[in-house]
């Protein structure tokens, strides 16, 4: 889940791209070179324009994916000054991890994880 600057032109819509990490760490959309492809779908729950509210999908994981794919689009993560945000509304990253699958590495086993929205990301979005 993420609360994002704007509202995105397509209500729903997938972001493919190659990213790739200078020698400074920061991670970039790269047109060529070493980088990894990066897929990430969104859905658009609710906005007011000036902010909206996101629903992320993940195909891959690569390092700070969903910020560095949303700043290209235009709608950077409120709060995320590092790639592009303009505002800080709730004095934190507007990034939120509702859902959490993985296979332990060791038992093999699947574990799931959930939590709710903060409140902060539904009450932006009005």
């Amino acid at each position: 889940m993420a609360v994002v600057e704007g509202r995105p032109e397509k209500d729903s819509d997938l972001i493919v791209s190659t990213l790739t990490e200078n020698a400074k760490m920061q991670v970039y959309v790269t047109a060529e070179g070493d980088g990894k492809e990066a897929i990430t779908r969104y859905h658009l729950l609710r906005s007011n324009g000036h902010y909206s509210l996101l629903e992320l999908d993940l195909e891959t994981g690569r390092k700070n994916q969903i910020r560095v794919q949303m700043e290209p689009i235009g709608h950077p993560i409120a709060g995320d000054y590092k790639y592009g945000a303009e505002t800080d509304p709730a004095r934190r990253l507007m990034l939120h991890a509702r859902r959490l699958f993985f296979i332990h590495p060791t038992t093999g086993e699947e574990l799931r994880f959930e939590t709710r929205v903060p409140d902060a990301f539904v009450s932006l979005a009005k």
